[in-house]
């Protein structure tokens, strides 16, 4: 999608902003992929525990979740 593009169907954006954003993802590759490697973690255990009819609430998260392999620790 062309930067004009993006300001077409997101009216709130100006074409500034749109750049600049692209601008800081181009620069912090590494920062970015981090990001979004532990949101799509974070989305694996909310559905995972969503899917097993746990409650999302931080208080009821509980113990590690073997799909992801990570400890999300006891509340």
């Amino acid at each position: 999608m062309l930067q004009e593009e993006i300001t077409l169907r997101y009216d709130v954006l100006d074409l500034h902003e749109v750049y600049a954003t692209l601008s800081y993802f181009l620069g912090h590759r590494q920062e970015m992929q981090e990001y979004l490697d532990r949101a799509r973690q974070t989305s694996l255990v909310a559905r995972h525990n969503q899917a097993r009819g746990r409650s999302l609430s931080f208080g009821s998260v509980g113990r590690s979740v073997a799909i992801t392999g990570i400890d999300v620790g006891e509340s």
